[in-house]
């Protein structure tokens, strides 16, 4: 038994290391390559919006901690907005990905910082642009030219900023099972052909209230090598024969 439970923990964790190691890394931006630029305005690659980011407070900063350069935003919600804004504030690039990006079987993960006292539930999203097809597959047209959308986490899937308390945090993000254009419950993104990556905080029926400041870095999208996804595999297989072993 003692070997039994040996070799589970080991295979269950090679396949953890496996998987997070052996990754094709599609598309990353960690902020390192804007040394000595403060104001993001200037990298000609991403446009920091929406209604209650404080203008012209984003800047790259680097606590000298190892991590290098990441974006800080300053963000104040007050209460009673009507009607609440959309997006409160985001990050969206300034242009599209050239060439376009095949992101199939692909998640992408972003670290995230805050000042705030309290975690704001339900607010952040991942957006991609890309072309779109319907729930059979097939590209959508309009006057002979595809029909290009954005989408995002639907309302009840979007994830919580964290408080300052719980420090730098890594969030995840599906793309084919989790991404959706909240305006055509039909459309599905053609991941491969991703035009752009962008990242909302959300307003999606209650006023967000919240002030303080988000710090953001290593955007990250990747897809596991196929032998890191067996691997991770013969673990799920070999835990569930563990279990079924022990229940006997």
């Amino acid at each position: 038994m003692k070997k039994l439970l040996a070799l589970a923990a080991v295979v269950a964790l090679t396949g953890i290391a496996v998987s997070q190691s052996n990754a094709t890394i599609k598309f990353q931006e960690t902020f390192n390559a804007y040394t000595g630029i403060n104001d993001p305005a200037f990298t000609s690659s991403w446009d920091i919006f929406g209604l209650e980011y404080v203008s012209d407070s984003a800047q790259f900063l680097n606590d000298g901690d190892g991590r290098g350069n990441y974006l800080s935003l300053d963000f104040n919600s007050p209460s009673g907005g009507v009607p609440p804004a959309w997006v409160s504030f985001g990050m969206a690039r300034d242009n599209s990905f050239s060439p376009v990006l095949d992101l199939t079987g692909a998640s992408l993960t972003v670290d995230l910082r805050s000042t705030l006292a309290a975690a704001v539930a339900g607010v952040l999203s991942i957006e991609i642009v890309a072309p779109v097809m319907d729930t059979e597959g097939i590209p959508v047209t309009v006057a002979g030219n595809p029909l290009i959308s954005n989408f995002r986490l639907l309302d009840a899937n979007l994830l919580d900023i964290p408080d300052a308390s719980q420090g730098w945090q890594t969030m995840l993000f599906g793309f084919a099972s989790e991404l959706r254009d909240p305006d055509r419950a039909w459309a599905r993104p053609i991941l491969t052909e991703v035009q752009k990556i962008n990242l909302l905080v959300l307003q999606t029926g209650n006023d967000f209230v919240a002030q303080g400041n988000l710090d953001i870095d290593n955007i990250t999208a990747s897809v596991p090598e196929p032998g890191a996804m067996l691997l991770c595999g013969f673990a799920t297989l070999f835990g569930f024969i563990y279990r079924k072993r022990l229940n006997k």
